[in-house]
């Protein structure tokens, strides 16, 4: 399936490979589950914001799970200082919307948009979450105030954990006027100290040049100011080298670099082994020379 759209309207498209807009209740939750998407989807000069997602668009209310995207999504935005977030799995996960053991196989390539994640684009509420989730598409964005990740672009609020990426990101050349740029390999821009444990990146980080105040981070890119509660990121690690974090200095004993000598096991919080449940989504931590962990619905 194809999906082509040209916007030229100024109110918020919400567009998903199954669903643009899924919007529970308290008493009554959605549930997508088991939903796989194959195609392509192309968007073109949105004039206003923009919810793009693999799966779905905007969500909330929402329990999803199992799903998969296989679709390159293509964003060409020419309108330099419209707002767009785009997932492989969704764009927003607003309240009480929960996202377990979903994976996003395409790449992504957005030009204009400002929050662009491999699973979801935005995590806004304190009762966002993504766990058991992986993104393995390459990423190639930018716009103004982009904010790009591997897992997730922009953390408002919200947690993660037991997710990876292993997609390559670059984040193109800012536009001007732009000052708060943060790119990761596992989440992009982190405002509120909310957990994120027990994720890793093995994808190159390419940020541009460093116009303003972009940061880029090989797990995490960017934190909102200077009072920043780091114990909430816990053995969190990377591949590769380079700068771990923008902050270095705050997390380097929580964000770790993968040796002999450092790795995972299963008596950390959030490395558990299982099927999924209980909070135990690995299903093997692999050894250094040997393979990565892979999540428990990997074959």
């Amino acid at each position: 399936i194809t999906i082509n759209v040209t916007s030229t309207s100024s109110s918020a498209p919400r567009i998903g490979g199954i669903i643009g807009y899924v919007n529970g209740s308290s008493s009554a939750v959605s549930t997508l589950e088991n939903l796989t998407y194959k195609g392509v989807i192309d968007l073109s000069t949105p004039q206003g914001g923009y919810y793009i997602g693999g799966v779905a668009g905007f969500t909330t209310q929402v329990k999803i799970s199992n799903c998969v995207n296989e679709a390159q999504i293509t964003i060409n935005n020419t309108h330099a200082t419209s707002s767009g977030y785009v997932g492989g799995i969704a764009a927003q996960l607003s309240s009480n919307a929960e996202m377990y053991s979903c994976r996003n196989l395409a790449d992504i390539t957005c030009a204009g948009a400002n929050r662009v994640g491999g699973v979801t684009a935005y995590t806004s509420t304190a009762t966002s979450k993504v766990a058991g989730c992986a993104n393995f598409g390459d990423i190639v964005a930018g716009g103004y105030n982009s904010n790009v990740g591997g897992v997730t672009a922009y953390m408002s609020n919200g947690s993660i954990e037991s997710s990876y990426n292993s997609g390559n990101i670059v984040l193109t050349a800012s536009v001007t006027g732009s000052t708060t740029h943060g790119v990761g390999g596992v989440v992009g821009y982190i405002a509120t100290a909310k957990p994120r444990k027990a994720c890793y990146s093995t994808g190159t980080i390419t940020p541009a040049s460093l116009i303003g105040q972009t940061k880029a981070g090989l797990v995490c890119g960017r934190y909102y100011g200077t009072t920043f509660d780091y114990s909430m990121i816990n053995a969190c690690y990377y591949a590769g080298t380079g700068l771990a974090s923008d902050i270095d200095s705050n997390v380097s004993e929580r964000v770790i670099q993968f040796s002999g000598t450092n790795w995972p096991d299963a008596s950390t919080d959030g490395w558990g082994t299982g099927n999924g449940t209980n909070g135990k989504y690995w299903k093997d931590l692999g050894a250094d020379g040997v393979s990565y962990p892979t999540l428990w619905w990997e074959e």
